[in-house]
């Protein structure tokens, strides 16, 4: 009986202590399971974007979702403070380009074209 309780004890110290690995890296069994994308939302979350919404990595690339501002500096300094937990080579969202107003050859000399109201 003492055997099995020492056997059991043992298997327990064992299970609950990380390998040299584990220890070299910093990384647990449990810290292996983690969710990027999670653990990225709630980085954004604590840098200042409260309302910023659980993030999805789709094909490589992080899903930001609707209702994100992506113009917002409070933003890009949470991504900036927070990439760091996304698995590398994640793209992250640019800045979006406005879009560009039609031309007309009279707009590219500074001209207006004119308009006569009737």
């Amino acid at each position: 009986m003492r055997r099995r309780l020492a056997l059991c004890a043992a298997a327990l110290v064992a299970a609950c202590v990380p390998t040299a690995a584990q220890a070299s890296t910093g990384h647990t069994a449990a810290h292996a399971y983690s969710d990027p994308a999670k653990d990225f939302s709630a980085c954004v979350r604590a840098n200042g974007v409260q309302d910023f919404p659980d993030v999805t990595i789709r094909g490589g690339t992080l899903q930001l979702g609707q209702g994100v501002d992506p113009f917002s500096d409070r933003l890009r300094t949470a991504v900036k403070s927070c990439e760091h937990l996304l698995p590398k080579g994640t793209a992250l969202p640019t800045r979006p380009t406005p879009p560009e107003l039609p031309s007309t050859p009279e707009m590219k000399l500074g001209k207006l074209p004119e308009v006569t109201c009737s």
